[in-house]
């Protein structure tokens, strides 16, 4: 009970939902990303206006040493300088190997490796609007009830939502009433990838069977977002559908 009430001191900064795309979710399903993220955004982080008359680059730069300072000092609740020496190590090289190249690969961010600097984009505000005030890999997602563990985390409902299946099932339930056929969503689902405009093989209809029943469904019950029952092929909405469905487009494209 006491993590809970910690996690939910530190709630999202954006209170209404807008619009998540597939790979703005992808992005944001790693805490240690929303952290950078935040971190450039914050408003100690905002540039002196006279200070980009000079700059030959773009918005503002900051040093990657007080990135990964803030974003270990966020993910482990210490004050910047008191981080433990291993949590620093940790972020500092999972910053610099895997997170810095894909924020700057996704165009979030540019990142000077060999200047050691960060440069925040006018795409990292946006990006900034979805990430939480305090991001770890158990922060509840907004909305979702907390009485001990969140059942539904940040990092969980940005990893459903980047798969554009797990998009569609959740559509897909929210045009449906009461419980919803397993093969009747991978019927659906099948017609929307098949590249043929006749009927859909039967070997096209069992490969997203089989990828849901074993694979994406059994992702989203643990969450609470649909209640799977893998015994009778049945799929309705959980408790925490509401709260992951209204970040989703009125109309997705089609896979």
């Amino acid at each position: 009970m006491f993590l809970c009430m910690l996690i939910s001191s530190y709630p999202g900064v954006f209170e209404s939902s807008r619009n998540v795309s597939a790979g703005e979710a992808d992005v944001l399903k790693n805490s240690r990303r929303r952290g950078i993220i935040r971190s450039l955004s914050s408003e100690s982080a905002v540039p002196d206006p006279f200070v980009n008359l000079f700059s030959d680059r773009g918005d503002f730069e900051v040093d990657k040493e007080d990135i990964i300072e803030k974003v270990a000092s966020w993910e482990t609740g210490h004050d910047i300088g008191d981080v433990p020496r291993s949590d620093m190590k940790s972020v500092r090289y999972t910053l610099h190997q895997d997170h810095f190249p894909l924020l700057d690969d996704r165009d979030v961010i540019n990142y000077f490796e060999e200047d050691g600097v960060i440069e925040a984009l006018p795409v990292t505000y946006d990006y900034a609007e979805l990430v939480e005030d305090r991001p770890r890999n158990d922060s509840p997602f907004p909305g979702v009830e907390c009485s001990g563990r969140p059942t539904l985390t940040m990092d969980m409902a940005y990893l459903i939502l980047s798969n554009d299946r797990r998009r569609h099932v959740l559509d897909y339930l929210g045009n449906s009433n009461g419980l919803t056929e397993l093969s009747d969503v991978s019927e659906y689902l099948a017609s929307m990838e098949s590249d043929s405009a006749g009927p859909i093989s039967s070997d096209e209809r069992k490969t997203v069977y089989i990828d849901l029943d074993q694979w994406h469904l059994p992702k989203m019950n643990g969450t609470e977002v649909i209640h799977y029952d893998g015994d009778r092929k049945t799929i309705e909405q959980g408790q925490n559908f509401e709260n992951l469905v209204n970040y989703l487009p009125d109309e997705l494209a089609s896979i």
